[in-house]
């Protein structure tokens, strides 16, 4: 099947979208879905941790998505908006990967459009030890 319009593969949008304390997870889990489009992800659909502040901690660990394509500000594991507007807390996305073949249209391998776009304060946005695999093309990224 295919993960499309601002959806999530295991988790749906805005999944700790205002988080300002305590600990969000996704671990230990994949999708298998064949198209992921549309600001999505295949794992955290969009705005994950968009507006996390104080001491939040949101993560997504040990995740893969073996999507045939992604496309439009979309990402393999977090859809677009990933921490954009954060002002604290830490948001990681961790022992993730993508085996899409196709990555286009402002989208990421692991994560889509605007990861951590305005992300301010005492935030902190990473990605580690990930990787994607796949052909990039117009204005997209294998990792973000």
């Amino acid at each position: 099947g295919n993960v499309n319009v601002r959806s999530g593969g295991i988790a749906g949008p805005a999944f700790g979208d205002s988080a300002s304390g305590g600990e969000l997870s996704i671990s230990n889990c994949y999708s298998t879905a064949t198209k992921i489009d549309n600001s999505s992800g295949g794992i955290a659909g969009p705005a994950f941790g968009d507006s996390a502040s104080g001491s939040s901690k949101l993560s997504i660990t040990n995740c893969y998505s073996t999507a045939t394509n992604i496309g439009s500000s979309s990402g393999g594991i977090a859809g677009s908006r990933f921490g954009s507007s954060a002002s604290g807390g830490e948001l990681s996305i961790t022992n993730c990967y993508s085996t899409a073949t196709n990555i286009s249209g402002d989208s990421g391998g692991i994560a889509g459009h605007n990861f951590g776009d305005s992300a301010s304060g005492s935030s902190t946005l990473y990605i580690s030890n990930c990787y994607s695999t796949g052909d990039v093309s117009d204005n997209a990224g294998g990792i973000a």
